[in-house]
């Protein structure tokens, strides 16, 4: 792997450029651009870039376009000490032909294709829509979660409800409604395997319903065997009696009852987590013989070990299997009929149209490839099998351009999207094709511009320490280079580790030590503001803090701890707005407010702890005649309101009349409360998000009973889990305050960002992998829906290195220095793993601690 030299980069070529975080991985974006403007006289239509979100696609297109101003003043004759235009200019043959070159760039830069992958996708598919088979007209579904929803009732009122009664009864204990059904299969849905164990047959709900008749059978020939030799092994334990052999005489009582029952039930009785019957065969009856006894012999023994070594179908997941395509073809069906798509389908639409019966669709790629020149994708360690699939036929290995240029940018070390469909498969695979390409280059930028040198080698030196840090050999770690001197007046120490002495403590109290000691570190920090200079003779401000957890959980219970000493901080948060107290609060006012003549509605309301209505205030409702006309007026109000001016309207004026400003006031002069008075920021933003939501919504809902409706099945569709929430932004918290304040923020959203101060608190423990999403050997997706014992063992691997990737990222966040909180804390729960099976034990300790 060669060090990128942006002088020298092969221009005509397949190129691939690993950035580790902060090494300018946009800088250099932003530079090749030129060097394609000015050397090879591409336009701004000839270029194409590619990145993965909207926020990075302007970020892109603003470097690209400040680039070229500066570009062109240097032309000009004004002096810089940047290298890059430096030997832009002295290379150029024809000044003046470059100048008007660059202002050409800068005043067309809006017609530059510069896109989201999505955005690619759309506008090929609306360019070549019949060459692509899609429909002329289309429109983008940024929320499918409704549309998915419908085709689960519509596949449960198809196949699940015309099935016989006993299968029926089957699917109804696992599944009770289509919605927790609809919650097994979206995984499936979100990531779309590759391979899914065990796999479907092809027969639809007909293979399925014959796995369960070779189930049904087996539970048919126990019961009916039961049935005829239990009470002979009766008499057979009373004579030859075995260890606790009353406990066993009782056990047989269990299991006959059982096989009398007068219809099939599918649950064994148990003795903690194996089935009587398991306790009556040969071999555990010999283990139950008492010392220097005979051991008792039946035919029902034997029969027992022979039944129970038969492998029976997991009728679960096979159902599951067996459902998933027949719920996606639902899906994929409804979609035509309304000629939308989901932002998935665009690149699966791209992808399946660039080949036929498996071969390379040439004349459609010549055709949608001619416009461009060069392509370079941005962020690719985030890509995908059908993604790669694009760019390759269009400008990669597969291209039938003789002249392909590709340039692909990214960092393997932080691929941490795996669970929306980021595969690091697929990037290592195009990485050997590249590799394995006579005109291909790989590329590592090995200069870091971000940190202070200190925290460089901080870094360097817990990554560098472990044998195949990222436990891929495609994902070498090689230490990096600092381009800055140390500016600043902080000591020289840039990783500071606390590692709490637990004992048997809970995880609870682990989590509560970690936090007080993260706050009491931030607030040493704080002290020194007037004496710390950052770069520039900058300050120390809250905002230089950011605080980088793994869920919402964790970052509430840093806030909260920050908040007891008197901290403000925000909570960049991807929880939705319909999780909160607010939400059920605002419910029950629209109720109120939707019929101000139902007494138990407008006590409902009154009774919601968020409008500070006291239990004297309720009983004085419930007892006194002018207090209840009192709020009936109220109530009435808002309803008129609502009517004239809308439910925005209604919900502000709510806040007014019901008191609410004067409860939160009230809570800040009280001493005690002084806890719960500082979130009020939090409620009031959530409030106002909930109702610009309403208002919008309000557009498309025919009166105020439909507004309603809609605003319930919304909350009861967060509830259950059936609100995905991708692509929604809407849903999303926002951040209580645009004041300069610490900022907390899980660690897959602070990818990309800066701070000079980092502190993790939380890096004691994990979370284990809770479905067998794995690559198998043929690096496919896979998902073993079995659970199996050795595709949870490959899912652990898949989750331990992704953890190592996003602790990378973390790390890699801070300019200065990083607070890494953790404990010696064990579990063997899978759902929360001890310190052991963490990323940082396998990087620190490698594991043995």
């Amino acid at each position: 792997m060669k060090t990128l030299n942006l002088t020298e980069f092969p221009l005509d070529s397949l190129s691939l450029i690993e950035a580790s975080a902060g090494t300018g991985k946009t800088y250099a974006v932003a530079n090749l651009y030129l060097r394609y403007l000015l050397e090879r006289g591409f336009n701004v239509e000839q270029i194409l870039v590619v990145t993965f979100t909207e926020a990075a696609t302007q970020e892109l297109k603003d470097r690209i376009r400040v680039r070229i101003q500066e570009l062109r003043r240097v032309f000009e004759g004004n002096e810089t000490s940047d290298p890059i235009l430096n030997f832009l200019v002295s290379q150029s043959e024809f000044p003046e032909k470059d100048q008007l070159s660059l202002r050409l760039a800068e005043r067309q830069i809006d017609q530059a294709q510069i896109h989201t992958i999505h955005g690619f996708c759309q506008q090929i598919l609306k360019r070549h829509a019949l060459d692509s088979n899609v429909p002329l007209k289309q429109a983008l579904l940024e929320e499918q979660t409704q549309l998915r929803q419908a085709a689960l009732e519509d596949y449960w009122r198809r196949y699940v409800l015309s099935l016989s009664a006993e299968e029926l009864q089957f699917i109804v204990k696992a599944w009770s409604e289509p919605g927790a059904l609809q919650r097994d299969l979206s995984p499936l849905l979100n990531r779309s395997p590759e391979e899914i164990i065990p796999p479907s047959s092809g027969l639809g709900l007909a293979g399925w319903q014959q796995s369960f008749k070779v189930y049904q059978a087996w539970y048919v020939e126990l019961k009916e065997t039961t049935i005829e030799m239990i009470d002979d092994v009766v008499v057979l334990l009373n004579e030859t009696p075995l260890k606790s052999n009353n406990k066993k005489i009782d056990w047989l009582g269990q299991m006959k009852a059982w096989a009398e029952l007068p219809t099939l039930n599918y649950t064994l009785p148990k003795t903690g987590k194996e089935s009587l019957f398991e306790r009556f065969t040969t071999s555990r009856v010999v283990l139950e013989t008492p010392k220097n006894k005979a051991t008792p012999t039946h035919q029902y023994f034997e029969f027992l070990e022979a039944h129970f070594e038969k492998q029976l179908p997991d009728l679960r997941a096979l159902f599951i299997a067996q459902s998933y395509p027949l719920v996606q073809s639902l899906i994929d069906e409804a979609k035509q009929q309304q000629n939308v798509f989901s932002f998935d389908d665009l690149i699966s639409r791209v992808a399946e149209a660039l080949s036929i019966h498996g071969e390379p669709n040439e004349p459609l790629a010549s055709t949608i490839g001619a416009p461009y020149q060069v392509a370079l994708i941005d962020e690719f360690q985030d890509t995908d099998p059908a993604q790669y699939h694009i760019f390759d036929s269009l400008f990669g290995t597969k291209s039938p351009k003789q002249d392909a240029r590709l340039v692909l940018i990214g960092d393997p070390k932080q691929a941490i999207y795996g669970f929306r469909g980021g595969d690091i498969a697929t990037y290592l695979h195009a990485k050997q094709d590249i590799s394995n390409h006579q005109n291909g280059h790989v590329f590592t930028m090995d200069t870091n511009w971000r940190s202070s040198p200190s925290m460089v080698s901080a870094v360097n030196a817990v990554f560098a320490s472990a044998p195949n840090a990222f436990m891929a050999d495609g994902i070498p770690f090689q230490p990096v280079k600092a381009a800055k001197s140390s500016l600043t007046s902080l000591p020289s120490q840039a990783l500071f580790i606390t590692q709490l002495e637990v004992g048997k403590a809970s995880k609870g109290d682990i989590e509560s030590g970690l936090a007080l000691q993260c706050v009491k570190q931030i607030k040493a920090l704080l002290s020194q503001a007037n004496s710390l200079y950052l770069e520039n003779d900058k300050r120390l401000e809250h905002s230089d803090i950011a605080i980088l957890v793994r869920s919402g959980k964790e970052g509430l219970m840093i806030k909260e701890a920050l908040a007891e000493q008197g901290i403000s901080a925000t909570l960049d948060s991807q929880a939705s707005i319909y999780h909160s107290e607010e939400a059920y609060a605002l419910y029950f006012l629209l109720v109120a407010a939707a019929d101000p003549k139902d007494e138990n509605a407008l006590r409902r309301c009154l009774a919601e702890p968020f409008f500070g209505i006291s239990d004297k205030q309720i009983l004085a409702f419930n007892e006194q005649a002018s207090v209840f006309a009192h709020y009936i007026d109220i109530f009435e109000n808002l309803h008129h309101i609502w009517l004239r001016s809308g439910v925005l309207a209604m919900i502000r004026e709510a806040l007014k009349t019901l008191g609410v400003f004067e409860f939160w006031h009230q809570l800040s002069a009280d001493t005690s409360e002084k806890q719960r008075a500082r979130f009020w920021e939090r409620s009031l933003t959530n409030w106002n998000q909930l109702a610009e939501i309403l208002q919008k919504q309000s557009r498309s809902q025919k009166g105020h009973f439909a507004l309603l409706r809609w605003y319930q099945d919304t909350l009861s569709g967060a509830l259950t889990g059936q609100l995905s929430g991708k692509g929604d932004t809407e849903s999303k918290l926002r951040l209580e305050s645009d004041a300069e304040l610490i900022r907390i923020i899980t660690i897959h959203k602070s990818k990309g960002l800066e701070y000079p101060f980092v502190f993790m608190p939380f890096v004691f423990s994990c979370r284990g992998a809770m479905e067998a999403w794995f690559y198998n050997d043929q690096g496919k997706l896979s998902i073993d829906l079995t659970n199996a014992q050795s595709s949870l063992i490959s899912a652990e691997k898949e989750r331990l290195a992704e953890d190592i990737r996003l602790l990378y990222v973390a790390l890699t966040r801070a300019k200065y220095q990083c607070y890494v909180g953790t404990a010696a804390y064990q579990s063997n729960r899978i759902e929360s793993l001890g310190l052991r099976q963490s990323a940082w034990a396998n990087l620190i300790f490698q594991g043995q601690v």
